[in-house]
């Protein structure tokens, strides 16, 4: 239908079609390309609709599984956290039953489906078990069957959700592109319309001064050469009188011309020099505020050093020292699904050892460098009574590195924006205000 709606345009060019064929022709094929957008749109609001219902499923899972890793750190399961399993299972059987309703495809759903309830039915388990305090049995049902099903039901999720976002971009590329072709049809029909109606009035402009001449000619010779002497007069007058309009035209669209350019030159220039003063400003900014945090943080540091060693036994302090020589040394960052597991264990292991502390402390203890293979060289330090205070002092001094490293990337993006490169500055993380330890 598209090959003969251009056919018909190149024909009619031709003066082999009347206009109206041509219309007709035009219109029809519009319409069928707008019920093929409005079938493209549909089908990527479906897929925006499942993609939506995937994500809200996976936020409904990541409950269920803080649910789970709460209580195994407690040890232990209270009603409320029972009841809320329940109302996040019951939200998540709502979600799957409307991506039933939304999917033209159940295979995938089907998979998901399954696999959700084996996630359900071992959480549940493990819970009961936590609740009877069977911790044991619970840690092995949790490493055996919930994390396994968790972290493929969140892969296949994640999958899902790419692949729905992917089928809605392409519905709705291919219904732009429609889209751009009807407007083109459109605007190439009416040129050719146009052109129609022009050659049209071009024939009838040419048969009345055909008929003018005619008529022209029958008057006298003498009367003629007069009209013919007062029209070349005129016409010399009007042409001298639209050059002088010109020339001043000319010279006046040289002086805007000028004018503009100059004020073009300016804008760039202070946008350039706008965007130098911006990436210089802000290392600045950032080279200030680590400056004075790191200033904060030493005048404490020194005053509880003393302390500390004043408080620490002679077996503790050798552990000290090296904690402190960790937090000193870079440390790589760990994404969160690196951090769990870390995490647990360092959990783990102070635990076996009598010496149980908060999560926000095995979050520093992390961000220190300390991991389970090296733990045991600084498993001194947490004996006593002051072991919050002393891991507080030895996480300023990772703190006081972190500055340090904040004031170098930011003196390099100096360089960098300075230099005639042009190289893209180098991102700067937030400063550490050793207030909020």
């Amino acid at each position: 239908m598209l090959c003969l709606a251009f056919a018909g345009v190149v024909i009619m060019r031709q003066n082999r079609l009347p206009p109206w064929f041509l219309s007709a022709t035009t219109l029809v094929v519009a319409i069928a390309t707008i019920l093929a957008i409005l079938g493209l749109r549909r089908s990527a609001d479906s897929s925006l609709r499942i993609s939506v219902d995937l994500i809200q499923l996976q936020a409904v899972s990541t409950q269920l599984d803080g649910i789970e890793e709460a209580s195994s750190r407690r040890k232990s399961v209270d009603s409320v956290d029972q009841q809320r399993t329940e109302e996040l299972d019951l939200q998540a059987q709502t979600i799957l039953h409307q991506l039933h309703l939304d999917a033209t495809s159940s295979t995938k759903l089907d998979l998901i489906q399954s696999i959700y309830t084996d996630y359900i039915d071992a959480l549940r388990p493990t819970l009961e078990l936590l609740a009877q305090g069977q911790v044991e049995a619970a840690e092995t049902l949790d490493e055996e069957r919930v994390d396994p099903a968790f972290e493929q039901l969140t892969t296949l999720l994640s999958e899902e959700n790419t692949l729905a976002l992917e089928q809605t971009r392409r519905a709705n590329q291919i219904a732009d592109l429609g889209s751009i072709f009807t407007i083109a049809l459109a605007t190439f029909t009416i040129g050719a319309i146009a052109q129609r109606i022009q050659q049209v009035n071009n024939k009838i402009q040419q048969a009345l001064a055909d008929q003018a001449v005619l008529q022209a000619s029958e008057a006298t010779l003498q009367a003629e050469r007069a009209l013919l002497e007062e029209r070349v007069g005129e016409r010399t007058r009007e042409l001298d009188a639209k050059n002088e309009d010109l020339s001043q035209a000319l010279e006046q669209l040289k002086i805007t011309q000028m004018e503009l350019v100059q004020a073009e030159k300016m804008s760039t220039l202070g946008q350039l020099v706008a965007g130098i003063a911006h990436e210089i400003n802000t290392p600045l900014g950032a080279i200030q505020a680590s400056s004075s945090n790191s200033i904060k943080a030493l005048s404490g540091l020194l005053e509880g050093l003393t302390q500390a060693f004043g408080k620490l036994s002679q077996e503790q302090r050798q552990p000290f020292l090296s904690l402190l020589q960790r937090c000193l040394v870079p440390s790589s960052s760990l994404s969160s699904m690196e951090r769990r597991p870390l995490r647990k264990a360092l959990g783990q292991h102070l635990e076996q050892a009598g010496l149980p502390i908060p999560p926000t402390h095995l979050d520093r203890l992390l961000d220190m460098g300390i991991r389970p293979d090296n733990l045991e060289e600084v498993l001194p330090v947490f004996e006593g009574g002051d072991r919050d205070w002393m891991l507080s002092l030895a996480y300023n001094f990772n703190r006081l590195q972190h500055n340090s490293n904040t004031i170098r990337i930011a003196v390099e993006r100096v360089g960098k924006s300075s230099s005639p490169s042009g190289a893209m500055p180098t991102k700067i993380s937030p400063p550490a205000n050793p207030n909020s330890l």
